[in-house]
């Protein structure tokens, strides 16, 4: 096996970009990096603020569930996973608020007896959502709970359900959705 020199290795490192991981001085944080981003954040919570403003005053929050997956326990958002701030910022709130934990299952009955008035379908591709809802409408037990006697199904892509800056889209999306229906 023979062997190449080092200086070889370097002009071929460089003719191939290896070497471009060797960044400008432009991109340093003290050339506006950080004021994009405190613009950014400013935004994002001035449109939350904006959505909550908008929320009906003295009107309770209707209560939602997240369906993630499941057939023999729903997997859901706890109070600790992103989708009940996406939630509480639309002006709902999570049924499953109580459950101090972020993504986890739950029993059928525990949906059954929030009672929740809409269900948010999280939609990731693996099973489709005409799949996912028929499961929901197929179980008796659900069939008395208001979201599903009234037919209120809202779909979040996953993308947009875990925690970033789609989190504020998202929440925009569901609070637009929830006025829609007088909520």
């Amino acid at each position: 096996m023979r062997r190449r020199s080092r200086r070889k290795e370097e002009d071929h490192d460089t003719e191939r970009g290896a070497r471009s991981h060797v960044l400008p001085a432009t991109r340093h944080p003290s050339h506006g990096v950080e004021k994009r981003a405190e613009t950014l954040v400013a935004d994002l919570r001035g449109r939350v603020d904006k959505l909550k403003r908008s929320h009906p005053a003295g009107a309770e929050p209707p209560g939602v569930f997240v369906y993630d997956s499941g057939t023999d326990q729903p997997y859901t958002s706890g109070k600790y996973a992103s989708p009940s701030a996406i939630i509480e910022a639309a002006g709902g709130r999570n049924v499953m608020d109580t459950v101090k934990k972020g993504w986890t299952t739950v029993d059928w009955e525990s949906v059954v007896a929030a009672e929740p008035e809409m269900i948010i379908i999280v939609d990731y591709g693996d099973q489709p959502l005409a799949d996912k809802r028929a499961l929901l409408e197929s179980n008796p037990a659900l069939r008395s709970v208001p979201a599903v006697r009234n037919d209120r199904y809202f779909v979040l892509d996953y993308g947009a359900v875990v925690s970033g800056p789609r989190n504020v889209t998202a929440a925009e999306q569901f609070g637009a959705y929830l006025r829609s229906i007088g909520r």
